[in-house]
């Protein structure tokens, strides 16, 4: 279920990709970090093939950055809209120059194309690489309520109050962002046994045929 619901948010497509075994090692990467520290997640599939593909990273490189993934890095992955500023999409592009990969799917830093030059992001200046952006990103207040504010809607209901997010944002923050004890949180809660939350989800097509067998 978490596998289907990081693909979901970290969204790729073998439509964009091409390439049905970085999609699978996707798949797997997902499962391998699906409960764990989303730090370490966010880092992972910022490197990984198909997510660079798909978003265009591997064309990023200096003097020419492609802010795609920068973009979708911080509105639909870890912040929010309205948690940035378009100049914070053009520091973290050049931030993650030089990120690619080799032939054959492997994770590959293309040193000579990376923008080493100082950038201020969030509010920090420094010589700033893709590794540090996302250190920063993490950091802040906004990306915890961020995150389990998708996680309340997509296990729960659309509407989590002030109160049951605040709850889930201590223990995430608490426990080093790692999911798994806001996923116990979550899951003994009052509010995931409501009524407000029985029969609200509609379940995706991967969910309906998986349910079947």
């Amino acid at each position: 279920k978490l596998t289907l619901f990081w693909h979901g948010h970290l969204t790729s497509s073998n439509a964009g990709v091409y390439m049905s075994s970085a999609m699978i090692r996707q798949n797997q990467l997902f499962r391998r970090h699906a409960a764990g520290n989303v730090e370490e997640l966010i880092l992972a599939v910022s490197k990984d093939p198909a997510m660079l593909r798909y978003l265009n990273n591997n064309a990023n490189v200096k003097g020419r950055p492609n802010e795609n993934y920068a973009r979708e890095l911080m509105e639909l992955f870890t912040l929010g809209e309205g948690n940035y500023s378009e100049d914070d999409i053009k520091q973290a592009a050049r931030a993650l120059t030089g990120w690619t990969f080799t032939s054959d799917g492997a994770f590959y830093f293309r040193r000579n194309m990376h923008d080493d030059g100082e950038k201020t992001f969030l509010g920090e200046t420094g010589d700033f690489d893709g590794t540090d952006i996302i250190e920063i990103i993490i950091r802040q207040r906004q990306h915890a309520s961020f995150i389990c504010t998708e996680l309340f809607k997509f296990f729960v209901h659309d509407e989590p109050t002030d109160d049951q997010l605040k709850a889930m944002v201590w223990t995430y923050r608490v426990g080093g962002n790692h999911l798994r004890p806001v996923l116990r949180q979550l899951f003994l809660s009052k509010a995931f046994y409501s009524e407000r939350a029985i029969a609200t989800r509609v379940k995706s097509p991967v969910e309906y045929i998986v349910s079947t067998w």
